[in-house]
């Protein structure tokens, strides 16, 4: 454990080690981020390509944008702590709500909102986009 908190910084990316690190080891910098992943897929279970993953800190600062590839997967890193070790300095963002969405040109937009905890796992969303259906109307 020396070499590992000799000092610099240190970034735990959906690890539940943050809690411990933060009150226990003096001289580093720690970063707790979270992985957002989202897994699109439409009506009839099949893969959908290029869908935009969005994710925003809830009244707050854009995280990040994604394309899902051929698998219909995409995924975001969230950072939510910098937390310097001398006791000094926490900075947290303003939110740990995060807020979701899911767009696809020709199917309705998927949202989602959700706290994360230090302890959360990473958060895997399944995601079925429906087509936008239009309704056709008779001309008087």
């Amino acid at each position: 454990m020396q070499a590992f908190a000799a000092g610099g910084e240190k970034t735990f990316v959906d690890c539940k080690f943050y809690s411990y690190a933060q009150t226990n080891l003096a001289g580093v910098n720690f970063y707790h981020k979270k992985t957002v992943t989202a897994i699109v897929q439409d009506e009839f279970r099949t893969a959908i390509e290029n869908a935009q993953l969005r994710v925003k800190y809830y009244g707050g600062a854009e995280v990040g944008t994604d394309l899902t590839d051929s698998t219909g997967t995409a995924s975001i890193e969230t950072q939510f702590t910098k937390w310097i070790t001398d006791g000094s300095n926490v900075s947290e963002t303003a939110s740990r709500t995060i807020q979701v969405w899911v767009t696809k040109s020709g199917y309705k937009t998927f949202y989602y909102k959700d706290y994360i905890d230090d302890r959360d796992d990473p958060l895997t969303l399944k995601v079925t986009l429906e087509k936008n259906r239009f309704r056709e109307e008779k001309s008087v």
